[in-house]
């Protein structure tokens, strides 16, 4: 009850982010705000100059976007991801990165849900 008076008062409680999420490292963050409703953000992060492919399926295995399918410099990026025309359900949001010079590959899938 003390927690459920204090958002009604000060609202929602933003994610806490750690020194570890840098580009120094490939990284794929929780999506925020999540649930969401029609728009969410994923961070990325990465370390070297990379293809990346980062795409978002139903939980049907559709493919409802395509976010990034491209190089990418090396830091951190912020995708938002807009499900406005999209019905309520779990969406995956994979992340596939493979750096061009250490030839290194990281791979991340997230849940999401859409919540109208």
């Amino acid at each position: 009850a003390i927690k459920m008076n204090w958002m009604k008062k000060h609202g929602a409680i933003a994610p806490k982010y750690n020194d570890a999420f840098a580009p120094a490292t490939f990284d794929m963050s929780q999506n925020y705000p999540n649930p969401f409703n029609p728009t969410t953000t994923i961070e990325y992060s990465v370390p070297e100059r990379s293809r990346v492919h980062l795409r978002i399926v139903d939980m049907l295995g559709r493919e409802v976007d395509v976010a990034v399918d491209d190089m990418v410099e090396t830091g951190v990026y912020h995708y938002t991801f807009d499900a406005g025309a999209l019905p309520s359900g779990q969406y995956i949001a994979t992340v596939t990165m493979v750096g061009e010079e250490s030839g290194l590959s990281f791979s991340k899938t997230i849940k999401m849900l859409l919540n109208k």
